[in-house]
């Protein structure tokens, strides 16, 4: 069984959290402005969390997903 607060066995599930990377809202908005032809100089990402619409952090998910991203806009 899977421990979900090891990250190597997060890590092997394709996951650093404890959900799925396809919960992630900012994979499928970055994806969706890609395939619209949005050029990835001009996006912008930014996490809001669901309950109350404030501002957060990236997940471990989005961090690791978009690191390349925020490499290439330094």
């Amino acid at each position: 069984m899977k421990d979900l607060s090891n990250p190597a066995d997060l890590a092997s599930r394709g996951t650093f959290e404890s959900w799925d990377v396809d919960n992630c809202a900012e994979i499928y908005a970055v994806d969706q402005a890609l395939k619209d032809g949005v050029k990835i100089e001009d996006m912008f990402i930014r996490t809001v969390r669901f309950s109350d619409g404030a501002f957060a952090d990236l997940c471990k998910n989005c961090q690791r997903t978009f690191s390349e991203f925020f490499k290439a806009m330094e």
